[in-house]
């Protein structure tokens, strides 16, 4: 059912992931996922594929990581030809820090999976199998776009390409008039959470190893996937900041999902749609006020 890495060719699909069939958790010396891909291991090249290797899910998985729990175990084995894994899909904790404080950045999902999510996506590429840290800069340049009242554009980002694709879409939505384009100074930190650190990839006798990186893995849809915290420090007002969404549909169509910044206590200061901070768009006017009652 599901084509082979050997048969897909570089480029031509929008994702591309790994039905793994053989990975293991090793804690010597330190907590490292190890995966083995080749050329023969069966590929996920659609969100159709995806959901058809979610149901391949099984308890065995969550057995071993169980297992994994108990700091006495050394090695433990992840994925077989029996139980793949898919490998791999990345976010990013992406943290603005406005007036000096931080926010989270996430926007909202209404197909499975649902909720607030952190920006991020699967894998294109063999570079990005190989490297998720460039799958994840990647995907946070196409989802996420920051800009002012005046249109200045605050680039967080090393893949100017998918960042100025975003802007473009905007532009002809005309609900952004683009200005100059502002380094902000990012830092990545070191806040990650997950089963391991540590990842050393294996692809065709081509080795990688990623250190210092979030790495869970999801036994309920047997997933490998990857996160980063990033800081970027912005230079504006809360209320001068106006944030875009890029994920778009197959078509290009932009989603323009809801977008909302969670400060230090889990409140939600600000929330944005096409750009514009609703809690500051002026739809509250005094006869409106007088008809307001709060739950």
């Amino acid at each position: 059912m599901f084509k082979k890495l050997k048969e897909i060719a570089e480029g031509r699909t929008d994702l591309l992931t790994i039905r793994c069939s053989n990975a293991w958790l090793e804690r010597n010396p330190e907590p490292t996922i190890f995966v083995e891909l080749n050329d023969e291991m069966e590929v996920l090249i659609s969100s159709r594929d995806r959901r058809e290797h979610f149901k391949t899910a099984s308890p065995w998985l969550a057995e071993q990581l169980e297992k994994w729990r108990n700091s006495d175990v050394q090695k433990i084995t992840v994925a077989t030809k029996e139980y793949p894994l898919e490998i791999f899909a990345g976010d990013t904790a992406l943290i603005l820090v406005i007036e000096g404080k931080r926010y989270l950045y996430s926007a909202h999902r209404d197909i499975y999976p649902k909720g607030w999510l952190l920006p991020g996506g699967c894998s294109r590429s063999r570079e990005e199998l190989l490297n998720p840290r460039i799958l994840m800069s990647r995907e946070c340049a196409e989802e996420v776009l920051i800009t002012d009242q005046e249109g200045k554009i605050y680039n967080f980002s090393n893949s100017i390409n998918e960042m100025m694709e975003n802007v473009k879409a905007w532009q002809k939505e005309g609900s952004l008039t683009p200005g100059n384009m502002i380094p902000l100074s990012v830092k990545e930190l070191s806040l990650a959470k997950g089963d391991v650190r540590n990842i050393v990839i294996r692809l065709n006798g081509q080795e990688s190893k990623i250190e210092n990186i979030a790495v869970t893995i999801d036994a309920k849809i047997a997933e490998v996937s990857t996160c980063i915290y990033l800081e970027a420090v912005l230079p504006i007002k809360l209320n001068e900041l106006r944030l875009f969404d890029g994920e778009k549909l197959p078509d290009k169509t932009l989603l323009n999902r809801p977008i909302k910044l969670t400060d230090e206590q889990g409140d939600c200061p600000a929330l944005f749609s096409r750009g514009n901070n609703l809690f500051i768009s002026g739809w509250v006017t005094p006869a409106t006020a007088e008809k307001a009652f709060v739950f």
